[in-house]
């Protein structure tokens, strides 16, 4: 995704949700208005709130630039093994007891 489109629809989405949270403040204000207890949304606020993420979602991804791999075994790879395991809570110290006892 070019990163142009990827702004885009960042904008996008981010005015989609804007446009559902007033409506659906708008909404809860009318039910308010005339008494009504009604427990969900109507399906166009809620599609729209859905797209929006998605859209939101889709350009955020786009404009992060190039993504890292989650995997360890990348870094690891640049450590040698000793390095792994050279941690306080990893060394024997049992010796250390002995010898002033």
């Amino acid at each position: 995704m070019s990163t142009s489109l990827a702004r885009l629809a960042l904008l996008s989405g981010f005015i989609l949700l804007l446009h559902s949270a007033y409506s659906a403040a708008e909404h809860v204000a009318f039910l308010k208005a005339v008494d009504t207890a009604e427990s969900s949304f109507p399906i166009e606020i809620t599609s729209e709130c859905l797209v929006g993420t998605l859209l939101a979602i889709l350009g955020i991804v786009g404009t992060s630039g190039t993504l890292k791999p989650v995997l360890l075994e990348h870094e690891m790879d640049k450590k040698p093994y000793d390095s792994i395991d050279n941690n306080v809570s990893f060394r024997p110290m049992m010796h250390r007891r002995r010898a002033r006892a």
